[in-house]
């Protein structure tokens, strides 16, 4: 356990960055949301683009497994495909608490 542990401070600042892209693209989902409330898809487009992206840093970084710039892409993967999920699933659940009129 104490290995697990200096290991997470040893990269911390690595560690810190999932969580930092998750909560702003939950903050930008949620200005989306408030501004383009009656558009269903709209709010669902800045994960959508994430994963895109994310798919893109993939695909980019399986081509080229020799190069040494590939373990910065997959880092940018993850960070990608790990805000694009939340993204999504902020906007989901933005979509079922907030959104009425819908039965």
């Amino acid at each position: 356990m104490s290995t697990i542990l200096q290991m997470i401070l040893e990269n911390k600042d690595k560690v810190l960055k999932v969580p930092l892209f998750c909560f702003f693209s939950i903050v930008i989902v949620y200005i989306v949301f408030k501004f383009i409330k009656k558009e269903g898809i709209a709010k669902y487009i800045f994960g959508l683009v994430m994963l895109a992206v994310a798919l893109v840093l993939f695909i980019v970084s399986i081509t080229n497994l020799t190069d040494p710039i590939v373990l910065t892409t997959l880092e940018f993967f993850v960070l990608t495909l790990a805000s694009g999920v939340v993204s999504l699933c902020a906007a989901w659940f933005l979509d079922l608490f907030f959104v009425k009129g819908k039965k």
